[in-house]
């Protein structure tokens, strides 16, 4: 017996209908719909109109596509692949506290979010990117942005069940490694070892709401990156700590004061993972010394010892938002709002060791130390002296000088070439420098 006609059977037992009758409507229910459902798909909305409960013992027979699925559903039954899966919330309604989460399935057909309520949300913990699941007896709702299934008091939940249909796409994989990213990913995967949480920070924003801030520094064996996250995202630094291994799923990346940042968006998660990675203390490794002519794209805590050529006379000291660390303009903040900002100071300068040149950016405290001068000192004195005459006064003080400067490599694909940022700056040390000229020199013989 095919699908349809068990469907059709069923509803003709339960209602003393006559085959041909059910064939009939689910005929004008097609065109109704102007025929964006299947037969399949018409029989199961029948079969609600006619308030018929469908058996879900043959449940393979009963398998509703994604796209069939309407309003006004109340007995469903549907496989699906787990596309990605969203934070649980409280609530609070008439004096009751509550739980209520979801997550995204599809298939071939179309997308449909998944909601559970009360003790069910604890199931979304076991719940994987790629897992297939099976929903019985679940019903509709409309959502904000679009039909919503949810499981009920009847409905239950399989993960990966035994007999799972094996013609289920997979859902696309962005698992990047840290040195490759840019500052334009989105649904970014991730997984990487936490090497330092960073504090709560609260501020207020323009409307009189409070906000909260913080961070968690991820490495993985090509480098480190800084994870922003803002209000209930905070709440992770609770839950880990440093050295657990996570995975974090449908992030997207921006550029930051030190280079690209990962942020977490509302569909964003955060789970442990037993993933292998290299212990924590290679992620604090001491930066290994390189020439610059070997320096390629992503190279992570390099140290190179070379000269100051030249000093880019752009835009030096820029007004940034105290709370969320963000450019600001006419004393105001996109996430934040109105606020008093703070003086920033960015440098860019030529390095050269010999064996050839690259741009080198300087953020913050490090462009500070550079030039030797806080950013409000450098903001008065370009407004006193002019741009041109302080410039001429900050070259003749710093060109020609070797220092040892350690960061990353990065490729610019505003420039289209290969810069440096600096995360530290150091002076040569000659003594030093022989001793370990010596060494190599004994290791070599």
């Amino acid at each position: 017996m095919s699908e349809l006609d068990s469907l059709v059977q069923q509803i003709c037992e339960a209602k003393g209908l006559k085959k041909e009758d059910i064939l009939e409507k689910i005929t004008a229910k097609k065109k109704e719909l102007s025929d964006l459902v299947s037969d399949v798909g018409a029989a199961h909305i029948i079969a609600n109109e006619l308030d018929v409960e469908l058996d879900s013992a043959p449940i393979e027979q009963s398998r509703l596509k994604l796209h069939d699925v309407m309003e006004g559903m109340n007995s469903v039954n549907l496989f699906g692949r787990v596309k990605a899966v969203f934070d649980a919330r409280s609530f609070e309604k008439d004096g009751k506290k509550g739980r209520v989460g979801s997550f995204e399935v599809f298939d071939d057909t179309a997308d449909l979010r998944i909601v559970l309520w009360g003790d069910q949300v604890s199931l979304l913990d076991k719940l994987r990117k790629n897992d297939i699941v099976r929903v019985k007896s679940a019903y509709t709702r409309p959502g904000l942005n679009s039909l919503e299934v949810h499981l009920g008091n009847r409905g239950s939940l399989e993960i990966n069940p035994e007999d799972a249909p094996d013609d289920l796409p997979e859902a696309a994989s962005n698992l990047k490694k840290i040195a490759k990213l840019t500052s334009a990913e989105s649904s970014l995967d991730l997984v990487a070892r936490i090497v330092d949480v960073s504090d709560v920070r609260t501020f207020t924003r323009s409307d009189g709401s409070t906000g909260k801030v913080a961070s968690l520094t991820v490495g993985d064996s090509t480098g480190t990156v800084r994870v922003t996250l803002w209000d209930s995202k905070t709440e992770l630094t609770s839950s880990f700590s440093s050295g657990n291994i996570i995975r974090i799923e449908n992030a997207y990346t921006r550029e930051g004061l030190n280079g690209t940042e990962i942020h977490l968006g509302w569909s964003s998660r955060v789970t442990r993972t037993d993933a292998k990675l290299p212990p924590i203390t290679e992620f604090k490794q001491v930066p290994v010394k390189t020439p610059i002519s070997s320096l390629k794209e992503g190279d992570f805590n390099k140290s190179l010892r070379a000269c100051i050529v030249d000093v880019s006379e752009t835009a030096l000291v820029y007004d940034f938002c105290p709370t969320c660390n963000k450019r600001a303009q006419d004393g105001s903040c996109m996430v934040c709002g109105e606020i008093t900002p703070v003086k920033v100071m960015i440098a860019n300068a030529q390095l050269d060791d010999g064996s050839g040149v690259i741009r080198a950016v300087f953020y913050r405290s490090q462009a500070e130390k550079f030039l030797g001068l806080s950013a409000d000192n450098a903001f008065k004195s370009l407004e006193s002296e002019g741009r041109q005459d302080f410039f001429h006064r900050i070259k003749d003080t710093i060109l020609g000088k070797e220092m040892v400067f350690t960061g990353n490599a990065k490729y610019n694909s505003f420039s289209d070439s290969l810069e440096f940022v600096v995360r530290e700056i150091s002076p040569v040390h000659p003594v030093e420098e022989a001793e370990l000229i010596l060494e190599d020199l004994k290791q070599g013989s």
